[in-house]
C-alpha cells in the first residue's frame, strides 16, 4: 500500500476522510495501523468510531473479517460491541478459541453469553482450561455434557492469537526474500552435505510462503525453520520466532550471537525480560558486533569480571564499548570491587 498510494491519500485515509463505504473505510484504517508514520492517527480514528456504527457492521455478513477481528483482538478490543462481533461469521471458531485461551474473567463471561460459543465444544474446552475463566467453569462443564461426540483436544493457540494481534502488519507488509547465509551460499555452488542441501530446500520453501504462513511456522515450526525465519525481513515474522514457546534457551543464545540478523531482532531480545534474564543471552548480545551500541552499553554493568575482560579485548565491537567494558573490569576487579562482590 505504502509504495502504490500517494502520501496525501494515505493521510486522508488515516483521518477517515476517504469517500468509501464504512466497512471499506474501516478496513483501510485497520491496515494503516501498521504504517510507521500514520499508524497512530489511524488507531485514533478507529477509536473514535461510534459503537452503533460497529454494531451495524457486525450485523452485516459482508463486513471484512479484518475489521471484526481488530475490535476483538486483546489490545484493541471494543468490549461494548464484543457480543455483536462474536456472532459475526468472520469471528471463526479458531479465532474465538484463541481469544478464549487468553480471556480475562470479564471477556470469558462475554464469551459465555454467546450462542455461538455455547454451541462450540472447541471454544468451551479452551475456556474450561483457562484459569482466568474459573467463575464460568461450572457453566462450561454443564454445556460440555451436551456433546456426546468426542470433543477436540485443546490446542496451542499462540500462533492464531499472534496472527490475530498482528493482522494489520501482516496485511500491510509484502513477504521479503530470506537470503542465503555464507555457508548456504557455499553449499549452493559446491557439492553440499545432505543437511546443507536440506537447509537450502527449507529456505526455498519458506520464500514461497505468505507472511501469515511464515508467522505461524515461526510460532509452531521446527528449530531449523526458526533459525531461518529469525532472519526474515518482516519484523512480525522474527517477532513471532522470539514469541514462540518452542524457542529453547540454547536457540535464544545462538540468536543473540548471530551476526546476520536485523538490528531489530537484537533490540527486541534486549527489551524482553525472558531473554535478558538469561545471562548467556545478555553476554552474547554485548559481544555481538551487530548489537546496537546503546544496547551493548546498557548490558555491560551486568557482566561478571571475566566476561568484562573478554569484552574489553573484543576487536569486533565498537571502541567505545571496549573502553567502557575495560573501565568496568578495572572497577570490579580492583580491591573495592572484589570486596563488594
Amino acid at each position: 500500500m505504502q509504495g502504490a498510494v500517494p502520501e496525501a491519500v494515505l493521510r486522508s485515509a488515516a483521518a477517515g476522510q476517504l469517500s468509501l463505504p464504512p466497512a471499506e473505510m474501516l478496513e483501510v484504517l485497520v491496515i494503516l495501523t501498521a504504517h510507521a508514520g500514520l499508524g497512530q492517527q489511524a488507531r485514533q480514528t478507529l477509536a473514535n468510531c461510534p459503537d452503533d456504527s460497529l454494531r451495524q457492521l457486525a450485523a452485516d455478513p459482508a463486513t471484512p473479517g479484518m475489521v471484526i477481528r481488530f475490535f476483538l483482538a486483546p489490545a484493541t478490543r471494543r468490549d461494548s460491541v464484543a457480543p455483536d462481533l462474536i456472532e459475526h461469521p468472520q469471528a471463526t471458531e479458531g479465532v474465538l478459541a484463541a481469544l478464549a485461551s487468553r480471556a480475562d474473567g470479564s471477556f470469558a463471561h462475554t464469551l459465555m453469553l454467546s450462542p455461538k460459543v455455547q454451541n462450540s465444544p472447541t471454544v468451551l474446552r479452551v475456556l474450561a482450561a483457562n484459569p482466568a475463566a474459573a467463575e464460568e467453569k461450572s457453566r462450561v462443564e454443564e454445556l460440555l455434557k451436551r456433546f456426546t461426540d468426542s470433543i477436540p483436544e485443546s490446542l496451542d493457540h499462540e500462533a492464531e492469537l499472534f496472527v490475530l494481534s498482528h493482522e494489520a502488519e501482516i496485511a500491510y507488509l509484502p513477504p521479503k526474500l530470506i537470503e542465503l547465509g555464507p555457508e548456504e551460499e557455499a553449499a549452493s555452488v559446491a557439492e553440499a552435505a545432505p543437511e546443507k542441501e536440506e537447509r537450502i530446500s527449507t529456505l526455498q520453501k519458506l520464500n514461497r510462503m505468505t507472511v501469515s504462513q511464515r508467522v505461524k511456522l515461526a510460532m509452531l515450526g521446527s528449530k531449523e525453520e526458526r533459525s531461518i525465519l529469525i532472519r526474515d525481513g518482516s519484523r512480525v515474522v522474527f517477532s513471532a520466532v522470539l514469541a514462540s514457546s518452542k524457542l529453547s534457551d540454547s536457540e535464544a543464545e545462538s540468536i543473540a550471537a548471530m551476526k546476520n540478523v536485523q538490528e531489530g531482532v537484537l533490540r527486541e531480545m534486549a527489551r524482553t525480560r525472558k531473554f535478558i534474564k538469561n545471562y548467556n543471552v545478555m553476554r552474547a548480545l554485548a559481544n555481538n558486533p551487530r548489537c546496537p551500541m546503546d544496547i551493548s552499553l546498557s548490558l555491560i554493568k551486568n557482566l561478571i569480571v571475566p566476561d568484562l575482560r573478554t569484552l574489553s579485548m573484543n576487536k569486533n565491537i565498537p571502541e567505545t564499548v571496549r573502553k567502557v567494558a575495560l573501565r568496568n573490569y578495572k572497577e570490579k576487579s580492583g580491591p573495592a570491587g572484589k570486596k563488594s562482590e
